[in-house]
């Protein structure tokens, strides 16, 4: 696989989106990712940027996200993993538990 564009964590960091689908009894609610608490459970749909730092509940996929280098790049998260704002979630859904909430998730 050829190595990500140098630009490419500028693109993903700008993609941290407005709202978030967060699972409320067992239903999916958009709300406004300020109103996010940590601890709440958010569905990510393939192709949809990760709207606050959590950890990977539910599911398993490829996200193009910050690895331990520093660089963006494709990685593999499944349960029990951490996930970026602003990573995008590839393969299938996610649920990701809140961990951060939107200003410590978007200072970096």
């Amino acid at each position: 696989m050829p190595p990500p564009h140098p630009l490419l964590g500028d693109v993903v960091r700008r993609a941290v989106p407005d709202t978030a689908r967060v699972l409320m009894d067992g239903v999916e609610v958009e709300i406004d990712v300020d109103a996010v608490i940590v601890g709440d459970l958010v569905v990510v749909r393939p192709g949809a940027p990760v709207p606050l730092d959590g950890i990977v509940t539910t599911g398993h996929a490829a996200i193009v996200g910050r690895s331990p280098t520093g660089r963006w790049m494709p990685l593999e998260r499944g349960v029990g993993d951490a996930v970026a704002a602003g990573a995008v979630v590839v393969g299938s859904d996610l649920v990701v538990r809140i961990t951060a909430d939107g200003a410590a998730s978007r200072s970096r």
